[in-house]
């Protein structure tokens, strides 16, 4: 763990044992795991509900839970913000890679899991029924898990990143998602992920330009570049979110 991940996940810890019952309102959390971002949740519903796909199959299943007290999103108050966020990148998935995960998928690897909130999607808004591992440090699956509690999803793994303990069993239709995850760790812990990248059947991957002095630009252009053996690869920059917000959707080749 570096100093900086150090410092925000002891704040975020504060935050959530002060305000159990409203931790997700709470600065820091709100910041790094449930922003409040109106506007750009906004501009995924809309683009949600010109897709037939997402308007039979998507939006009319999410809710959110009161677990936390989550923002309303203004368009949708049964979900957050995060929650359209979420589902959003689902819509991609199927966009880019024509899989829903919650029903074509039966391995999740969640790297970053922030406070549980896509695990709930998958187990209580679509019935997942394959295996789920959320990988983070021991004070966020902490959180996690606790969340999860609440809301009656018990059937998790909450792991380290430990990559042996989180390959795809034989038969297994397997995705790794790191949203604002993997572009935000050392690159020593990414090489980590690297090297077993080409075990997985998809990769959802969302990522910032910089963080901790790496240019991610330049570091997923390269990622895509070996990947491209395996996988058909879509990299582009969310529209919606300006130049700042990248996206690598990764689908294996057949064999």
């Amino acid at each position: 763990m570096t100093t900086y991940e150090k410092k925000y996940i002891e704040k975020i810890i504060e935050e959530y044992d002060a305000y159990p019952n409203e931790f997700l309102r709470q600065h820091m959390i709100s910041l790094c795991l449930h922003p409040n971002c109106q506007i750009q949740a906004k501009r995924y519903y809309k683009e949600m509900q010109k897709c037939s796909f997402c308007s039979q199959n998507i939006l009319p299943n999410l809710s959110d839970s009161p677990v936390g007290k989550p923002f309303e999103f203004e368009l949708l108050p049964k979900c957050s913000p995060m929650t359209i966020s979420h589902a959003y990148n689902f819509h991609l998935m199927k966009k880019y890679s024509n899989i829903f995960a919650p029903k074509e998928v039966s391995h999740v690897v969640d790297i970053g899991g922030g406070y549980g909130n896509l695990c709930r999607l998958f187990k209580n808004c679509f019935d997942y029924k394959g295996r789920y591992q959320i990988v983070d440090f021991p004070a966020m699956l902490d959180i996690q898990k606790k969340y999860l509690e609440q809301n009656a999803v018990t059937d998790v793994d909450f792991l380290p990143l430990d990559m042996d303990q989180l390959l795809p069993k034989d038969g297994e239709t397997s995705m790794l998602i790191a949203t604002f995850s993997m572009s935000e760790m050392p690159l020593a812990t990414r090489a980590l992920i690297e090297q077993h990248l080409t075990k997985y059947d998809y990769i959802f991957i969302a990522h910032n330009v910089k963080f901790g002095g790496v240019n991610n630009i330049e570091y997923f252009k390269n990622l895509k570049a070996t990947l491209s053996v395996n996988f058909e690869i879509d990299y582009f920059r969310d529209p919606h979110r300006g130049l700042n917000m990248w996206f690598m959707i990764c689908k294996r080749r057949e064999r």
